[in-house]
């Protein structure tokens, strides 16, 4: 079985993107800060966990989110999608 394909769906899909950040403090008094990609996409979207994302541009084509990724969840929230995501590729 050779790896899996895949097939785009959505050239462009507006959305608004964000990262949320959080700290947590670690042995010996450090601290983590970590980030969550994440994008606020229309009800009605086809997108589950089982898509990815290539890229995130801003409505000027300038790339804010680099990369590949998978999706970590999509969540129904009152008139919109919250889809969190998870950097695959560095």
């Amino acid at each position: 079985k050779g790896p899996p394909t895949w097939t785009a769906l959505h050239d462009s899909l507006p959305c608004f993107a964000y990262t949320a950040k959080g700290r947590e403090v670690v042995a010996g008094g450090g601290v983590v800060v970590s980030e969550s990609p994440a994008l606020l996409v229309p009800l009605g979207t086809d997108i589950t966990e089982r898509d990815r994302v290539n890229e995130v541009k801003d409505r000027r084509g300038v790339v804010i989110l680099d990369g590949v990724f998978r999706i970590a969840s999509v969540v129904r929230v009152h008139t919109h999608l919250e889809v969190r995501l998870e950097s695959i590729s560095g």
